[in-house]
Parts: C-alpha cells; sequence; structure tokens
C-alpha cells in the first residue's frame, strides 16, 4: 500500500482510479480492507483514497493526535493537504461516518457531497450492550484477551448474512483488525460511548448527504437514520435489504451504486 508522514507517523492507505477524490473511512476496529468489495467499482468514476485511520491496520499514530471526533477530522484534513486534495467526497461507515460527519461541520467548504453508512451519531443510537459504561483499566484488560477468534466474531456480528461475504475478505478484516494498537481500541471504544452531535449543528450543515443503513442494522437501529435524516437539511435516505451493519459488504453490488448515483448529481 502507499503511505504518507504524518506528523512522525506512517499513514497508509489503499487507492484506485482518477478524476475527483472520494474519501473512504472506516469504522471502529477496522482499516481500510472494509472497503475491499467496494473499491473497484468505485473507482471507476472517482479516485478513491481508503486510509487506515490512526493506530489502526498499517498505521502509526501522529504526535499530539486526539481521538475524538475533531483531533480525527483535524487528520482528514492533514491527509487532504498532504495527498494535495481539494474539494473531496467522503463516505464514512459507522464510527468512520461520525469522523466524517465531524469534518463536514469543520470544514464544509471542503465537501462536495457526504455520504453516512449506519453512523452512531449519538449515545442513544448504539444498542444497549454498547451504551454499557466502561472505563479504560478495564478496556485495557479487554485488548489483551483478543485474538482472531473474538475478532472474526465482532466482524461477522456486524452481518445479517454473513455467508455471503467471501472467506478471503472476512480473514482479510479479522486479520487487520488484529493490528489496531491499545490506544486506539480503548480511545475509540470510550468515544464512540460519548457521542453526541448537537441537532443545531446538524440543522446548519448544508452539504448534501445520503444516508444509507442495512435494514436489518442490530448495533445501530434504522429508527437512528431516520432521526438524522430529519436533522440534516440537504439529505436523503436509503435502506439496504438484507442487510445489517455493513451494507457495503452484504450488498456491494447496490450499495455501490447508491453511491456512485448520489455522487454522479450536480451540486
Amino acid at each position: 500500500m502507499p503511505r504518507i508522514s504524518l506528523r512522525g507517523a506512517e499513514i497508509f492507505y489503499r487507492q484506485r482510479g482518477k478524476s475527483r477524490p472520494l474519501l473512504l473511512v472506516h469504522g471502529w476496529n477496522a482499516s481500510g480492507a472494509i472497503w475491499s468489495l467496494n473499491l473497484r467499482e468505485l473507482a471507476a468514476e472517482r479516485r478513491v483514497i481508503a486510509p487506515d485511520l490512526p493506530g489502526h491496520g498499517h498505521s502509526s499514530i501522529p504526535s499530539d493526535f486526539r481521538f475524538t471526533p475533531h483531533g480525527f477530522a483535524d487528520f482528514l484534513e492533514g491527509l487532504r493537504k498532504g495527498l494535495f486534495l481539494g474539494e473531496m467526497d467522503l463516505l464514512g461507515h459507522s464510527m468512520g461516518g461520525c469522523v466524517c460527519l465531524a469534518y463536514a461541520l469543520r470544514h464544509p467548504q471542503r465537501v462536495r457531497r457526504l455520504v453516512l453508512v449506519d453512523v452512531p451519531w449519538r449515545n442513544r443510537s448504539l444498542s444497549a450492550p454498547a451504551r454499557l459504561p466502561l472505563h479504560a483499566p478495564i478496556l485495557r484488560f479487554l485488548f489483551r484477551l483478543r485474538g482472531p477468534r473474538l475478532n472474526r466474531f465482532l466482524f461477522l456480528r456486524s452481518l445479517c448474512h454473513p455467508e455471503v461475504v467471501p472467506e478471503d475478505i472476512v480473514e482479510e478484516n479479522v486479520r487487520e483488525a488484529g493490528l489496531i494498537t491499545p490506544d486506539a481500541f480503548v480511545s475509540t471504544t470510550l468515544m464512540i460511548r460519548r457521542l453526541d452531535f448537537r441537532p443545531h449543528e446538524l440543522a446548519s450543515l448544508a452539504v448534501p448527504a445520503l444516508l444509507i443503513w442495512g435494514e436489518m442494522d442490530r448495533a445501530v437501529r434504522p429508527a437512528e437514520g431516520r432521526r438524522l435524516r430529519e436533522l440534516l437539511p440537504r439529505s436523503r435516505i436509503a435502506f439496504v435489504p438484507e442487510a445489517a451493519h455493513s451494507p457495503q459488504l452484504e450488498r456491494p453490488e447496490i450499495f455501490n451504486r447508491l453511491v456512485l448515483d448520489f455522487l454522479e448529481k450536480e451540486d
């Protein structure tokens, strides 16, 4: 994979295609491998860039990096400058969608269109188990218990029909989930539990947005997508049938076409 140096860290990313840049941002305990079934088709019409976020996958952590929505937004801005990108389209999954939302609120002039996939935009978006209070020492203990079996369980749990995802894609994602650093695991787990985008901030965002939700999502309920749709003034929502928290993997053909049709629209 290509890499770029940002504030003392090596940031790895996948890249395909040419033309207008489309930045893909993965979610919690994941890496750019989550987009393995989407890169080829999306890159037919876009320059697609899928970074491993700091402390995830193969990327290290920049100096003074903060595991907060604003910290990740600043990271995306540094990546944009480092890759000499101008205006971008953004596509974020789960926690990555929150990162994209934070970036769009901070730099709306840099974002042409925004695609948010099964995004836990507030604490109440999460399922009840995911809202259970956890402290850093407990999370560090849990981190030491992680291994391929647990990572595989967590990955498959995000799917409604895991049998439709090719085994090599499952193995790649499980392997790369195992690369997350302890700091990234602990800090992002706590960050997700504290997310709470304010309604008046969301109502001020003028960037056109497409919300994509798996109809069977148990991690972030579809009702939360409808609520977010009501708050974002220039948004629409599409539900993917027979898909859970990762529709880009379970229904890649439907997902890719939804994204491309939305991005191809004129402003």
